[in-house]
């Protein structure tokens, strides 16, 4: 035998045929093919159906006649847009974006500490709505004004108790040792 041939002689010198050193069985082409080849993404084998039919905790359009959810007040100021009309006061402030009177005085009250105190007992813008026989009620102004304004004189509310407690026997204490 060659080296190189590829081939082991047979022992038996009748069968003329070489015999090849490493033979293999031809292949089958598997009709099957593995999850890697296939074209389904791997969250539509785990998902129990679409993404689409998916029951969903959030809402993607709300209710025209339902106002919007309340969100939490910011800590920060923010001016109104656009133009004031003539005469249209603090609440047209407001209507346009602007923060509401209680968050100004809450504010200014870090340097002349009384208007917490004001602020504390100023009235809140409340919630016009109409009572429809109907349909229910139907907000007029929107809710979340009434919200915010709550929100700020809560804080003024508690700042004026924290101001009782610092502030004023620091004024009294320059007042008599001055």
């Amino acid at each position: 035998m060659s080296k190189n041939s590829g081939f082991v002689a047979s022992h038996h010198t009748s069968s003329p045929r070489p015999i090849p050193i490493a033979y293999h069985a031809p292949q089958r082409v598997s009709s099957r093919r593995s999850i890697s080849q296939a074209s389904i993404p791997i969250s539509a084998l785990i998902s129990p159906h679409a993404p689409s039919v998916a029951p969903s905790t959030t809402f993607h359009m709300r209710d025209p006649r339902k106002p919007a959810p309340i969100q939490s007040t910011p800590w920060s100021l923010s001016l109104p847009a656009g133009t004031a009309e003539p005469g249209e006061g603090w609440h047209g402030w407001i209507d346009r974006g602007g923060s509401p009177l209680h968050a100004w005085l809450f504010f200014v009250g870090f340097v002349l500490f009384p208007l917490w105190w004001i602020a504390s007992l100023v009235t809140i813008p409340k919630t016009r709505t109409l009572d429809g026989q109907e349909k229910g009620v139907v907000m007029i102004d929107d809710p979340q004004v009434e919200h915010d304004a709550k929100s700020w004189r809560v804080r003024c509310r508690v700042m004026a108790v924290i101001s009782f407690f610092t502030y004023v026997p620091f004024v009294v204490c320059v007042a008599v040792f001055a």
